[in-house]
C-alpha cells in the first residue's frame, strides 16, 4: 500500500516543526514548504493527498496559494491553520477544497483526527 503523501506550509518554523513532529510517525509521508510560492513549486512536482496550511504567511498567504491553485484547476482537501478567529466562524471556503479550519492555539490530535477523516470520506 502506497503511503499518501501530506504537504505542510508554515512560515513559523517552530510550529511547522511541532506539527511535523506529530504527524512524522503517522502512516503518511510529510513534506515541508514554509511558504505558498514553494508549496506551488512542490505541487507542481507532487502529488498531495492533503494540504495542511496556514493562512499568515509572508510572499503568498494561504488563501493565495488556494486561489491559485482553484485557477490551475488543482483543488487539494485542505485543512487550513489559522490565529484569525474570524477566518474560522465567518468564511466558507469549500469551494477552494477547504475541509477544516483549525484555530490557534490547537490540539495536534485535531490536525490527526481531521486528516484521517479526509481519507477516509
Amino acid at each position: 500500500m502506497q503511503r499518501k503523501r501530506i504537504l505542510l506550509v508554515d512560515d513559523d518554523k517552530n510550529i511547522h516543526k511541532a506539527i511535523k513532529a506529530n504527524l512524522e510517525n503517522t502512516k503518511y509521508i510529510i513534506d515541508s514548504a514554509y511558504n505558498g510560492e514553494m508549496a506551488l513549486e512542490m505541487i507542481q512536482d507532487n502529488k498531495y493527498t492533503v494540504l495542511v496550511t496556514d493562512i499568515m504567511m509572508p510572499q503568498m498567504n494561504g488563501l493565495e496559494l488556494l486561489d491559485k491553485l482553484s485557477t490551475k484547476k488543482q483543488t487539494i482537501p485542505t485543512i487550513v491553520i489559522t490565529g484569525t478567529y474570524f477566518l474560522a466562524t465567518d468564511f466558507n471556503l469549500s469551494y477552494l477544497g477547504v475541509k477544516k479550519i483549525i484555530t490557534k492555539p490547537f490540539d495536534f490530535d485535531e490536525i490527526k483526527e481531521s486528516i484521517d477523516m479526509i481519507f477516509h470520506k
